[in-house]
């Protein structure tokens, strides 16, 4: 069986030192990440950027066969774009997506990074992107080996629920999911959760204040999953890390707690294999 993680995230940082701090510059992956930038081509026509980056040292994980890699195929919340150039360069380098990816490279998992063309917001729980979804990790298994979990963040995080109802992967968690109506028009219970089979996590960072993500809707947004084998919610405690209330650097993308972050969503991925 494989894993594909999907992770969507959204970024993290406090309003004063947003106005106090330039924009930072574009990332460049090290060679140690062995950077390749994928075109897939996606239903309908098209393609969806993606930046796939390998750790030197993958590691198995739950559910993986011995020897065999997880890959964490991540959707950014937003508009979807986190700017990946042809060379792999990365615009936004301030998206907890793109933060966090050392932490994740660390631990031996392997990232593919989505990059959407086109301003997302309010087309992530249709059926077209939900088949781009699909390909995406379809392309994540055919460039590593190895089991895949969906990972989704914010309004990332209804692409994820909307992919892992037809795509082949082996569990699914949601960073600060939307469930509540705002500007997009859509929230996770539109992308068919019932029609999800793999195990299930849901993040809730109690410190955010986004009003289309309150912690206080994670049991709602985990009873939604009628049909996973197993559901799961993580709260974690702040810190109020200030920031835009839905932006990339506030207690929405998880600013103060990254490393907590990954490292218990890590664990409860490593504990799936007790299933």
């Amino acid at each position: 069986m494989r894993i594909l993680v999907a992770v969507l995230l959204a970024g993290l940082g406090s309003a004063a030192a947003r106005a106090a701090s330039p924009v930072p510059a574009p990332l460049i992956p090290a060679p140690s990440w062995h950077p390749a930038v994928l075109d897939v081509p996606v239903p309908g026509g098209g393609t969806e950027r993606a930046l796939l980056l390998r750790p030197d040292r993958p590691r198995g994980t739950s559910l993986v066969l011995p020897g065999g890699a997880g890959t964490l195929v991540m959707l950014p919340g937003g508009a979807g774009t986190v700017g990946i150039g042809a060379d792999g360069t990365v615009a936004r380098p301030d998206n907890v997506v793109i933060r966090t990816a050392p932490l994740w490279l660390g631990r031996g998992y392997a990232l593919l990074i989505a990059d959407a063309g086109e301003n997302l917001r309010g087309a992530r729980a249709g059926t077209a992107y939900g088949g781009a979804v699909a390909a995406l990790v379809a392309a994540a298994h055919a460039a590593v080996p190895g089991p895949a979990v969906l990972v989704g963040t914010s309004q990332g995080a209804i692409a994820a629920v909307n992919g892992a109802g037809r795509a082949d992967v082996a569990g699914l968690v949601l960073l600060e999911a939307v469930s509540r109506l705002g500007g997009s028009g859509e929230t996770v219970f539109e992308a068919r959760p019932a029609a999800v089979a793999a195990p299930v996590l849901v993040v809730a960072n109690g410190a955010d204040r986004c009003p289309v993500t309150p912690p206080g809707d994670a049991a709602r947004v985990a009873a939604a999953f009628t049909g996973a084998s197993r559901v799961d919610v993580l709260r974690l405690a702040g810190p109020d890390a200030g920031g835009r209330d839905c932006g990339s650097l506030s207690a929405h993308g998880y600013r103060g707690v990254e490393g907590e972050m990954v490292e218990r969503v890590a664990g409860w991925l490593e504990r799936l294999r007790l299933r």
